[in-house]
């Protein structure tokens, strides 16, 4: 522990992990003293932290209580912070931030494995995470800072996608497609089936149903191929669904 970061900051009490989990949350009551929130249930901010290679501080920062008031308060600051002797130091940092009011809404968060081409892919270059809810969808976020050049590698992530395209936002339900969303991309594909476009659109989006596939955004004259399955097989390891709105716990 220390007694504060320093540098003219107005910090004090951290307490850092130099070994950290691959991941590890930390989870926030959150004090509702003006009375804001128009529901019961306890009010709490939950942040994932898969950054790797960094090291997490837990501490305080100062802050005055009111205006005009001259009553101050300390209140929790995360720090995550990554350093080396070696140059140039390039660091992606990656979190997922869930505010919730009851029970948690987010069953797991995980990275998955990326490749671009045939090597893994650096932080720089490429991640992914998959998001387990707790109403039963799971959530795949992909993003693929090299795809600025056209002719970059296939981005291969490890739960079978491949993606050819700066970002992309799939959702499934059940373990079929319900949702994907590309970014600055012309391909998608997955156990489930393909979508293939053109040329690279800005943004791309579809929904999946059973019976059909709605385009919600995007140029269908640039669609080239779009097959999409529905299967019955728990692709994704999800769970049954239950209600947005939980007790508490």
């Amino acid at each position: 522990m220390t007694a504060e970061y320093g540098f003219d900051t107005e910090t004090r009490g951290f307490r850092m992990d130099p070994n950290p989990q691959a991941s590890w949350s930390v989870d926030w009551a959150i004090d509702d003293r003006l009375k804001l929130a128009s529901i019961s249930h306890p009010i709490h901010l939950r942040l994932h932290e898969l950054t790797q290679g960094a090291i997490p501080a837990l501490g305080e920062c100062w802050i005055a209580g009111g205006q005009f008031s001259g009553h101050e308060e300390w209140i929790p600051r995360l720090m995550v912070r990554r350093q080396s002797t070696d140059e140039p130091l390039t660091s992606t940092f990656i979190s997922v931030i869930e505010p919730y009011a009851g029970r948690p809404t987010i069953r797991s968060v995980k990275r998955l494995d990326v490749s671009m081409g045939n090597s893994p892919a650096r932080d720089e270059q490429a991640v992914a995470i998959q998001i387990e809810t707790a109403s039963g969808e799971t959530v795949v976020y992909a993003d693929a800072a090299d795809r600025s050049d056209p002719a970059a590698p296939v981005c291969q992530l490890g739960n079978g996608m491949a993606v050819e395209a700066r970002a992309l936002v799939a959702v499934a339900r059940e373990g079929n497609p319900a949702r994907i969303a590309l970014f600055d991309g012309k391909r998608f594909s997955s156990g489930h089936g393909e979508v293939s476009l053109k040329g690279i659109q800005p943004v791309f989006e579809i929904e999946k149903n059973t019976n059909e596939t709605k385009i919600l955004r995007g140029d269908p004259e640039g669609v080239e191929k779009m097959a999409l399955e529905v299967s019955i097989a728990n692709r994704f390891k999800l769970k049954r669904k239950i209600p947005e709105e939980c007790g508490e716990s």
